[in-house]
């Protein structure tokens, strides 16, 4: 009996060493091709994600942007009325249907003797965006207005 247990593990050291079946094999590729496309969805995912997420930052930064521009104009605010384009009075603190806000502050580099340290700021809702704009001419006359070139939106 010794010598055919030694035939059948000649035999199959002589299996092992010739390699790997067909159905081995398409069990390898097709584990693989599972492993591969779960990978594939779980970083595509991601990526989405994170696009997402960058453009919500965006966003955020922005209007933590605006909302510190908001707060230095109110805390810098004086009591100093305008006069519009037409002559019109307008109050140093001005709120138009609630989408609107214009005010007088002081804090303005000026570079001349005789200019004005204040500015009048203008915040603007429009759809759904808020802007700043700034004007150095306290008491406007018609064709001025405001400098939407410094606005943040």
């Amino acid at each position: 009996m010794q010598p055919k247990t030694d035939a059948i593990s000649a035999q199959s050291k002589a299996r092992i060493v010739a390699g790997f079946t067909l159905l081995e094999l398409l069990v390898a590729m097709a584990v693989f091709a599972i492993v591969s496309v779960s990978v594939y969805a779980a970083l595509s995912q991601m990526l989405l994600s994170r696009s997402v997420l960058q453009g919500s930052y965006s966003n955020l930064a922005d209007m933590q942007r605006m909302l510190v521009y908001l707060e230095r104009d109110i805390a810098q605010a004086v009591a100093r009325p305008a006069k519009g384009p037409y002559g019109d009075k307008v109050s140093a603190l001005h709120l138009v249907k609630g989408s609107d806000l214009s005010l007088t502050r002081t804090g303005a580099v000026t570079y001349q003797a005789v200019a004005s340290s204040l500015l009048r700021v203008r915040f603007r809702i429009a759809d759904n965006i808020v802007q700043r704009a700034v004007s150095a001419v306290l008491d406007q006359a018609q064709g001025s207005g405001f400098d939407e070139r410094q606005g943040l939106s």
